[in-house]
C-alpha cells in the first residue's frame, strides 16, 4: 500500500510521523526535564537563602567587632561590666549612694555569696548571678529618678520584679528584686 502512494503523500506521512514521535518524546522527556529543573531551582533557592543568611551573620559579626573596638576606647570597658567577687560591695555602695542622692532611705539584702552564685541561664561565658532584694522609701518622683539613674550604673544589674506601695504621709516604698551578674 505504501508503494501505491505518491512521493508527496509519503513525505506528508513521514513528516506527520516525525511530529507524532517528537510530540510523544517531548511530552515524556519534558516532564522529566521539568522535574529536574524544579529540583535544581529549589536547591539554588535554598543555597541563595543560606548565602544571604551567612552574609547577614558576617555583617553582624563585623559590626560587633567594630562595636567592641569602640567600647574598648570608653572609660568603662566591656570586661568591667561584670563584677568580680570583691566588687559586689562597691556596687552595693553605688546603689546606696544613688538612693541617698535621690533622698531615699534604702534597705538591701543579698541572698547568697559570689561563691554560691548560680550560672546565668543561656550564658556561654562564665557569668553567674547573685540575687538581691532592695527596698527604697521616699517620694514617688525620687523613686522614679532613682530607677532612671540605676539604668546608667557602670555594671550589669537586672530587676526581675519592681513593685510600688503607698505608705502613710505621702511616701512610697519601691521594692526591687534583681540580680548582680558576676564573672568567675
Amino acid at each position: 500500500m505504501i508503494n501505491k502512494l505518491s512521493a508527496k503523500y509519503k513525505i506528508y506521512i513521514a513528516v506527520a510521523g516525525f511530529f507524532v514521535v517528537s510530540g510523544l518524546l517531548f511530552g515524556y522527556l519534558y516532564s522529566i526535564l521539568q522535574r529536574s529543573s524544579e529540583t535544581i531551582a529549589a536547591r539554588i533557592f535554598e543555597k541563595d537563602k543560606e548565602y544571604k543568611s551567612l552574609q547577614s551573620e558576617q555583617l553582624s559579626y563585623e559590626a560587633g567587632k567594630k562595636d567592641l573596638a569602640e567600647l574598648e576606647q570608653l572609660p568603662t570597658k566591656p570586661a568591667d561590666l561584670f563584677s568580680q567577687d570583691i566588687r559586689l560591695v562597691k556596687e552595693i555602695k553605688t546603689l546606696e549612694d544613688l538612693a541617698k542622692g535621690s533622698s531615699l532611705t534604702m534597705t538591701f539584702s543579698i541572698s547568697g555569696t559570689a561563691a554560691e552564685a548560680k550560672k546565668a541561664p543561656k550564658s556561654i561565658a562564665n557569668i553567674y548571678f547573685v540575687p538581691y532584694i532592695m527596698n527604697v522609701t521616699g517620694s514617688y518622683q525620687n523613686i522614679v529618678r532613682f530607677m532612671e539613674q540605676v539604668e546608667y550604673v557602670p555594671f550589669v544589674t537586672h530587676f526581675q520584679e519592681v513593685s510600688m506601695t503607698a505608705l502613710e504621709g505621702g511616701e512610697v516604698r519601691g521594692s526591687f528584686v534583681g540580680n548582680f551578674f558576676i564573672k568567675k
